[in-house]
């Protein structure tokens, strides 16, 4: 049971990548077009760090979107992104783990150990893929929402240890779920191995993005190893902030 690597993206070179099912993988591939993404710096964590992180130009504004910027929560809180606004009907209910309340879709390449919606939950917590190359998860908003992305956090393991996380990961995004754009690439990050500069192994970390979209699926791929040598991604709590668009039924 694995993935085999998927080739490094070069322009808009197209490679095969296994189509998105919850806990094993099928033989058929889907091809998706990729585009090579701007180079970034390393780990961002504060909101000083994000706004230098941002050299592109701002986004205008965009019509008939809601946005949903982030901002450095308070300690010991997670960031409220466009995942937990769904996750309250639009700030109209009570939080409900988006996944449970219809407004997503949640994929893996495969699941070792916890349970899909860890992976759009609130809060720091404990999933795991297999140990084989190249894993990925998926994170898909319900038809009719679409998201122009700044800005996407993403979690570590509430058990975590330093050895077994991920150090080396792309971010995708697509809006038809067959062309992918790669929106940011890290390489040999430490956010989430060193606990003494970053919220390391058991917390999470903010990146910036390219003012692009809109996009209605968002991919996450292990492109390394961990320094034990594994392939596993231990992550959890994805989320992403910018601007929504939510289609009138």
């Amino acid at each position: 049971m694995g993935n085999s690597p998927p080739s490094s993206p070069r322009g808009n070179s197209k490679r095969d990548h296994p189509p998105p099912v919850q806990y094993a993988n099928t033989s058929a591939p889907v091809q998706g077009q990729v585009v090579a993404p701007p180079t970034y710096d390393d780990c961002v964590g504060t909101t000083t760090k994000l706004q230098k992180d941002g050299a592109w130009a701002p986004r205008r504004s965009i019509p008939n979107t809601s946005p949903v910027p982030y901002h450095e929560p308070r300690a010991g809180k997670f960031p409220e992104g466009i995942l937990f606004v769904l996750g309250t009907d639009m700030r109209r209910e009570q939080y409900l783990n988006p996944l449970s309340r219809g407004r997503c879709e949640v994929k893996a390449s495969s699941v070792q150990v916890g349970m899909l919606g860890t992976l759009v939950e609130h809060e720091v917590g404990y999933f795991s893929t297999a140990d084989d190359p190249s894993p990925w998860i998926q994170v898909s908003f319900q038809v009719g929402v679409s998201v122009y992305p700044d800005h996407y956090v993403l979690g570590g393991c509430d058990v975590g240890h330093r050895d077994d996380m991920m150090r080396s990961w792309m971010l995708e995004g697509s809006m038809d779920g067959s062309d992918w754009e790669v929106l940011r690439q890290h390489q040999n990050e430490e956010c989430f191995v060193d606990a003494d500069r970053f919220r390391g192994p058991k917390g999470w970390q903010c990146f910036s993005l390219p003012p692009r979209g809109p996009f209605r699926h968002f991919r996450v791929t292990h492109t390394g190893t961990t320094a034990n040598g594994g392939h596993e991604m231990l992550v959890s709590a994805f989320e992403v902030f910018g601007h929504i668009h939510v289609e009138e039924e």
